[in-house]
């Protein structure tokens, strides 16, 4: 979409509110200029950290660009863009009494793409209602008054309309029709004290944050993988990830989210950004990968048992089983309970055979050995506490060795970002 001129929108602007420009120069004797009630614009960047590179599997030769993440994960839909404007308490939070106006879209522009970037970035222009008179150009020139700028975007059911923290999705699983783009939030303070006549007020970088975790399992790549204790890797297919409970809806807002001035990876971790949603389902979500290439139109059908099928399009033999070694899904937030705990069921192939083995969220191998000691103000000993699933962080199972019904497995946690290499453990 090619964005239209400041300048133009501005014609286009005043032609409709049917101003002069020259009004105010129009008679000599007036002392006090009239109000400048043209509209005002803002432009931004909305920035979103791609997704881990290893999403898509360490081995498709066949992705252009495999350090890009999986594509789904770093979409921004301009359909549910919604940028609201609150305007900041004295005690620096807001509430819905204190929303300011929402901001008309004129664009938003796909990022460019840059291979070695960590980021994309998305500019943004839009405009203030026309009808507010608070929202104008003589109302708001040279005012300290600080105002938040909130970002909703991927898909929301709102509340009579509204737009704050009221606002959910019911998203869940991988992509399918009403699950195009993962559900995420920003936000950024500002003032309208540089705004100039004619021009876009730039506020600069908004950083989103997606609002789901990512559950993934993955074998572990060849040089990492324990032939010696049971099956070769090449005979091992993974098949189908189950969660015994979930959330049906989340929250798009995390909590402080009255209080955040901007979003930033160091104010979302654990007590600070939790926000689950009531919305407890206590029976299994299942999904599973195609056992074979079919027609790309069925992306994905329901089975007899309730479980989402995905089919693989790779139509020719080179890529039959390209998505065994890596399956995952999109939950939203829940808190994990240590006397009915969230447990994830893994369904493979071994040697031609079916298995299932079952996980808890924590960061344990099967011997109940801690891989990572992760303290997320919960007790520090890691055979001692659950991983609660939030939002914007990633919950990977690599299977290290297979013997049988029985899996070597370690587990850890991760920003939902991408990282050069193989990605960290959270500090």
């Amino acid at each position: 979409m090619k964005p239209r001129s400041i300048h133009n929108l501005l014609l286009a602007a005043l032609a409709f509110a049917g101003l002069s420009l020259m009004s105010a120069c129009s008679d000599d004797k007036t002392t006090t200029p009239e109000p400048d009630n043209s509209p005002t614009f803002l432009s931004f960047t909305v920035s979103l950290d791609k997704s881990d590179l290893s999403t898509r599997g360490d081995n498709w030769s066949d992705i252009d660009n495999p350090e890009d993440g999986y594509a789904f994960d770093n979409i921004v839909d301009q359909m549910t863009f919604r940028p609201v404007i609150y305007k900041v308490k004295g005690d620096g939070s807001i509430d819905e009494s204190c929303k300011f106006v929402e901001v008309v879209p004129l664009t938003l522009l796909d990022p460019d793409e840059y291979p070695n970037s960590d980021k994309l970035n998305f500019a943004f222009t839009g405009m203030l209602p026309g009808n507010n008179e608070a929202a104008t150009y003589t109302a708001l020139h040279g005012k300290t008054d600080r105002y938040r700028l909130m970002i909703f975007t991927n898909g929301y059911t709102p509340v009579e309309g509204s737009i704050d923290d009221a606002l959910t999705f019911s998203q869940i699983g991988n992509q399918k029709a009403g699950f195009s783009a993962v559900p995420m939030w920003g936000t950024k303070e500002f003032t309208f004290e540089a705004l100039k006549q004619g021009e876009a007020l730039n506020i600069g970088e908004i950083p989103l944050l997606r609002a789901m975790a990512m559950v993934r399992v993955k074998l572990a790549p060849e040089g990492e993988y324990d032939e010696s204790i049971g099956a070769p890797r090449d005979n091992v297919s993974l098949i189908s990830l189950s969660v015994n409970k979930y959330n049906q809806t989340g929250n798009f807002v995390p909590q402080l989210w009255k209080e955040l001035t901007e979003t930033a990876q160091s104010s979302h971790k654990f007590i600070k950004t939790k926000n689950p949603n009531s919305s407890l389902v206590s029976t299994p979500y299942t999904i599973k990968w195609a056992m074979d290439d079919t027609d790309e139109s069925k992306r994905m059908v329901t089975d007899a048992d309730g479980a989402e099928v995905y089919y693989n399009f790779r139509k020719t033999s080179d890529y039959a089983g390209i998505n065994r070694e890596n399956i995952y899904f999109y939950l939203p937030e829940i808190n994990n309970d240590k006397d009915s705990p969230v447990k994830l069921t893994i369904g493979y192939e071994v040697n031609g055979y079916y298995k299932e083995s079952e996980l808890d969220f924590r960061p344990l191998t099967q011997t109940g050995a801690p891989t990572e000691s992760i303290d997320y103000g919960q007790p520090t000993a890691a055979t001692n506490y659950l991983w609660n699933i939030v939002r914007n962080h990633i919950y990977e199972f690599t299977i290290t060795g297979v013997q049988d019904s029985k899996i070597t497995v370690q587990a850890r946690v991760n920003d939902w970002k991408y990282h050069k290499g193989e990605p960290q453990p959270l500090e």
